[in-house]
């Protein structure tokens, strides 16, 4: 049966763009209508990303203008769906995505049916809010785009970050050699422990002595860079002839500059992907099969979400600061066990 609108909700919003822990501010609030194609969702769990970070600091691609409501990336149960909704049904356990960003840190939350995928009732809403942004990002990227090979090796910058981590499994198990980077030795670890044979401290360590030394002199076949900045200009200058450079982000707050002509020199591809933004809304079959991919990797343990740590609900504006400060291993995730 469907909840009756309006519906009461409990959400963290951003009144002013600055730092997390500065500007959300917790309110009551209210969805008053649902669109044919939507579907609202009862939020079990939410899956923290950097582009929640960027959201609260006014650095979203979307550029939306406040008050709005933060939180890309959820887990729950459909409360009432659409008139024109077919793929799931009120009571269905589903997670989802929101294309603009926005929306996820609250009691419950609509998104558009294409956003909205469901997840089998023996996975927990922590696992499955974790299992959308960075493991599609990773897939698309990795196995999609830069059509990774078995032992081609890879450099994975930011190894034990949300994006990094999923990264690192799909490349070793589609047997890759990984080579992960981090800025901390005890990260270095985590990137171990999921299968990288290699590992470079970018604080006390050459990265592109470091992958030259592992290939051989050949360099890395691709690169996944959810980092920007020094990440991207060693990457350039590490990577193999024709191999394939995945900007995916700049959580280092300093956007990738490219001069053409070192595509040109190093006959290298340049393969950007800006997964949330365009595949759900622009091909939702991929999505599709992307999530039962990454679904069939869930069950066979290939592949297993890293949550660092669960945060409750009361503690969004701290675990969303902890993450704009680089403290997050794996994935950080809400719980709204206890709101």
């Amino acid at each position: 049966m469907s909840t009756p609108l309006p519906l009461a909700i409990d959400a963290w919003q951003v009144h002013r763009f600055g730092e997390p822990r500065d500007v959300l501010e917790r309110r009551a609030l209210a969805i008053d209508e649902l669109a044919d194609d939507a579907i609202l969702v009862d939020v079990e769990a939410i899956g923290l990303n950097f582009l929640d970070v960027s959201v609260c600091r006014g650095q979203y691609s979307s550029d939306p203008e406040p008050p709005v409501i933060p939180g890309a990336e959820v887990a729950g149960t459909v409360l009432a769906v659409g008139a024109g909704v077919r793929s799931v049904a009120p009571g269905d356990r589903v997670c989802g995505l929101s294309p603009s960003a926005l929306g996820g840190f609250a009691s419950a939350t609509v998104l558009p049916e294409g956003a909205v995928l469901g997840i089998p009732d023996d996975v927990p809403a922590e696992d499955a809010a974790g299992l959308v942004v960075t493991y599609h990002t990773a897939y698309v990227s990795l196995i999609r785009r830069a059509g990774l090979r078995a032992g081609e090796w890879v450099v994975v910058h930011a190894g034990a970050g949300g994006t990094g981590s999923a990264a690192i499994q799909i490349a070793v198990a589609h047997g890759a050699h990984v080579i992960a980077t981090s800025r901390s030795n005890a990260k270095l670890d985590v990137c171990r422990s999921l299968g990288a044979e290699v590992v470079v401290n970018v604080r006390s360590e050459n990265v592109v002595d470091a992958v030259m030394h592992a290939t051989a002199g050949r360099g890395a076949d691709v690169i996944l860079d959810p980092v920007g900045g020094d990440a991207f200009r060693d990457s350039l200058e590490c990577i193999a002839f024709e191999g394939r450079l995945l900007p995916v982000g700049w959580a280092s707050g300093d956007p990738p500059t490219l001069d053409l002509v070192d595509v040109l020199r190093r006959n290298i591809t340049l393969i950007g992907v800006a997964w949330g933004m365009a595949y759900p809304p622009q091909a939702p079959a991929v999505v599709a099969e992307t999530h039962e991919t990454i679904l069939a990797g869930y069950r066979d343990g290939s592949l297993r979400p890293l949550v660092g740590k669960v945060w409750e609900f009361a503690e969004i504006p701290s675990a969303v600061q902890s993450l704009a400060d680089g403290e997050v291993i794996g994935k950080a995730v809400i719980t709204m066990t206890s709101q």
